[in-house]
């Protein structure tokens, strides 16, 4: 049974119903209008707190971890602005057309319900006249005929005849009256007819369409509601695997380990309390960079520092220059990987777009062409910068294979046995050297630290006060460059001629050219000439320049 036939009577509830339902129709849709909102501005607001969170440097497991939460967190971001974009797409601005098309017919129904109603009040209220009519017309011939029989009874001839006449007037107007009556009563009964019938039937069976039409649209959209939430649950849950697994290969020994050997001076407790007891100050390496690291900059960086800085790490030395190549490639292809998650993201959701339209507005689905463009940019980017590392990689090796390991491997003594030679001229035996840099130890790449602490130097020689100041300024001397020095090598000439004894010294003409590279106290410089030789030799042979 249709609303037309079981409900020709009902016209005040369904006006009441039908308006009902367009009042909650409207509070579902700024539901989720605000929805949208909230998903659209917690995307805003996550991703200005992204923004405001600093990017640590990948040199730990642990700083690693960080960035990819941050990555992951961002991907969530655009997560929720897709779902507010969606929902006002293809929920909201759907629900806005339907609401408006079956609030116009609703009300053109009900203005063809009252114009019905009108044309039947019409006929109605001209049967009512007429009944009123037929009512008088009887009257009247009843009280002609009271007269009448008043002048029969009295025998006057001439009221008799014009009563008669009046009589014969006045039946026929009461029968012309009731068959006009008689005639609107049954056009009356036509009318109501097809006005419940027909009219009403027609006009409430249409508004039942219409509440079928909105219930309908209003499955589609809630349906539609769940599944563009459903749609990113696998994003959600690929963004939160990558925070769990990225929490899971935080490795406290290799980030502990890595701090230690950012950090490490070389300096020995040993040597260190030997120096204090002396009174002589010692000055470790990493006390030198931190120094130099906390002092007031008056200066900017000028342009011929920056452009000592080389993108290949030219500027720092070798071993240094392999572990910032080697950091630089571990940052670029983690980046390429989280790149390529987000393209593979991106690549779906335009598939499904594709696939299903009514998903995606065309303005998201070329919001994420444009992304899907500029990521490829980017992938081609990465893989160009990996290949150009991996190749400064090789020549690093090659080149540290070639020449550090061979030409350049640092002189290693198991054990001396004699004490620095005295200049020529003098007698006796050297004494420790004052030097400033006296005290320092360079770790040397390849040698074992058993090795280096099995090293036994004699007595450091004494230097003269000219030579203490000379150290003592270099020492203090902070030039441009300062920020990439690992340790001061210091310009220095030989004084005398020395041949050397052992394997690990190294021989010398008076008047060479020569670089200090080491000081250790023991009286013996580790030095390096000119055609790249290195070796020991007697501090008290070499003058500081």
């Amino acid at each position: 049974m249709s609303w037309g036939t079981g409900l020709w009577d009902g016209e005040k509830h369904l006006a009441s119903y039908t308006e009902n339902t367009l009042q909650e129709m409207t509070a579902q849709m700024n539901f989720l209008k605000k929805v949208s909102e909230i998903q659209t501005s917690f995307s805003k607001d996550l991703r200005s707190l992204i923004k405001a969170q600093k990017t640590l440097s990948p040199e730990t497991t642990g700083n690693t971890a960080w960035n990819s939460i941050l990555s992951e967190t961002d991907d969530i971001a655009k997560q929720h602005d897709l779902i507010g974009e969606a929902i006002q797409t293809n929920v909201v601005n759907r629900m806005k057309q339907t609401h408006k098309k079956i609030k116009a017919e609703r009300e053109a129904v009900f203005k063809k319900v009252k114009e019905c109603q009108k044309e039947v009040d019409k006929i109605s209220q001209k049967h009512e006249s007429l009944q009123k009519t037929s009512h008088k017309a009887d009257k009247d011939e009843m009280d002609v005929q009271t007269k009448l029989d008043n002048a029969e009874s009295k025998n006057d001839m001439q009221k008799i005849k014009k009563l008669t006449h009046d009589k014969d007037e006045t039946a026929r107007k009461a029968r012309e009256a009731r068959d006009d009556m008689i005639a609107m009563a049954y056009k009356l009964e036509q009318g109501l007819q097809k006005f419940y019938d027909a009219d009403i039937r027609d006009l409430f069976d249409r508004l039942q369409s219409l509440e079928e039409e909105r219930l309908q649209n209003v499955a589609s959209v809630f349906k539609e509601y769940g599944t563009i939430l459903e749609q990113r649950i696998p994003v959600y849950q690929q963004c939160v695997a990558g925070i769990i697994t990225t929490s899971d290969n935080i490795n406290t020994a290799q980030d502990t380990k890595a701090v230690l050997d950012k950090f490490h001076t070389g300096t020995s407790i040993d040597a260190f309390i030997e120096a204090q007891c002396k009174g002589r100050k010692v000055v470790s390496v990493q006390q030198v960079h931190d120094r130099r690291v906390n002092k007031t900059k008056i200066f900017k960086t000028t342009a011929r520092k920056k452009l000592a800085i080389r993108e290949d790490f030219g500027h720092l030395p070798p071993h240094q220059r392999k572990r910032a190549i080697e950091e630089k490639l571990e940052g670029l292809r983690k980046e390429k990987e989280k790149m390529e998650k987000e393209m593979a993201g991106i690549t779906k959701t335009m598939e499904l777009y594709t696939a299903q339209p009514e998903l995606g507005s065309a303005s998201a689905l070329s919001k994420l062409k444009t992304e899907s463009e500029s990521g490829k940019k980017k992938l081609q980017d990465l893989e160009r910068d990996i290949m150009k590392f991996d190749l400064y990689l090789s020549a690093i090796d090659e080149s540290m294979g070639d020449t550090l390991n061979v030409v350049r491997a640092p002189p290693v003594r198991k054990s001396i046995s004699r004490a620095p030679p005295p200049p020529p001229g003098q007698t006796g035996t050297a004494k420790p050297s004052n030097s400033p840099v006296a005290g320092r130890r360079t770790i040397r790449p390849g040698v074992p630290d058993t090795e280096r602490s099995a090293i036994t130097l004699p007595p450091p020689r004494p230097v003269s006060e000219q030579q203490a100041e000379q150290v003592q300024a270099a020492e203090e001397f902070d030039d441009e460059f300062d920020e990439f020095d690992d340790f001061d090598h210091l310009p220095a000439t030989a004084l005398y001629d020395f041949a050397g004894q052992e394997e690990s010294e190294l021989a010398l003409k008076a008047g060479e050219a020569l670089t200090v590279l080491e000081d250790d106290g023991s009286g013996w410089f580790r030095v390096v000439n000119s055609d790249g030789e290195e070796g020991f030799a007697p501090a008290s042979y070499i003058q500081l320049t």
